[in-house]
């Protein structure tokens, strides 16, 4: 009798306020989850972490894979810094990997995990896809045929300058999550006023159109907790890039959508992952 072993992977997704662990089948399957709060003591969080691998069981994987913001020096398993936990020179590979011997251990940008993600979720993976993660700031990751595109892993969309009411400013400061937060007082989910989206679609549009400028996409997928709410300002900020894109005769205009799992896509990113560097 022939017994076919189904191998696992773990994917992790460190998030600034809570942690989204998965476990799937080699086929990419989701079988469970666990969700906990992220806590800004590395030591801490190791441990925390480490437990609740073991609640998943690691019986049978292959392979954990890891999405954090920040940069991330993959090469040798280091988050360089995460601005939300405030972690850097985190040997965070060499730690999951002393814990669970055998087992192979990868780490990539959360961004560019949620745009490979939402890459492989189009109908059509033969294509430029570039996403853009709205939330308490802004990051990008840019996919070509299913695949990252290496000489644009450590790219920081997010963080373009930009002349934004009389200032130099970077992107984010002016177009994130958080900035919706800080000048409206609410969230996006929270937030009906359409003049405040014609101005955050203006504001949104701006980095967008020059990010297409250097990569020129196919399409362009807005994730993270402002994604969430593309419906909302779908239409500003469609027309608010084609006025920007007719100023120049090089830029071409792309398809602009909505996340379709914005909550879980850099989880599923991570599977992908796992999946291409098994």
């Amino acid at each position: 009798m022939c017994y076919t072993i189904v191998i696992m992977i773990i994917a992790i997704d460190i998030g600034a306020t809570k942690t989204l662990l998965a476990v799937a089948d080699q086929d990419g399957k989701v079988l469970n989850k666990i969700k906990f709060s992220s806590t800004k003591d590395y030591q801490e969080y190791i441990q925390i972490l480490s437990d609740n691998i073991k609640k998943l069981s690691t019986n049978r994987v292959s392979i954990i894979s890891i999405g954090s913001a920040g940069s991330i020096d993959r090469k040798n398993g280091i988050i360089k810094n995460s601005p939300n936990l405030h972690w850097i020179n985190k040997p965070i590979v060499h730690d999951i990997s002393k814990m669970f011997s055998g087992i192979k251990v990868i780490i990539e940008n959360d961004a560019n995990l949620a745009g490979l993600s939402e890459a492989h979720a189009l109908s059509n993976i033969n294509q430029r896809v570039m996403y853009v993660t709205f939330s308490t700031g802004i990051g990008t990751g840019f996919v070509v045929n299913g695949l990252l595109e290496p000489y644009l892993l450590d790219a920081e969309g997010g963080h373009m300058v930009f002349e934004y009411k009389g200032k130099m400013m970077d992107w984010e400061e002016f177009a994130a999550g958080k900035a919706i937060v800080h000048k409206y007082g609410k969230t996006a989910s929270e937030l009906e006023n359409k003049s405040a989206w014609n101005e955050i679609a203006k504001n949104m549009a701006m980095g967008i159109v020059d990010n297409c400028a250097v990569f020129m996409p196919d399409i362009v997928i807005i994730g993270g907790g402002v994604g969430t709410y593309f419906y909302k300002y779908a239409d500003q900020l469609n027309r608010e890039l084609s006025k920007l894109i007719t100023k120049s005769v090089m830029i071409k205009q792309p398809k602009i959508i909505g996340a379709q799992n914005a909550e879980e896509a850099v989880v599923l990113g991570c599977i992908i992952n796992a999946k291409q560097n098994e």
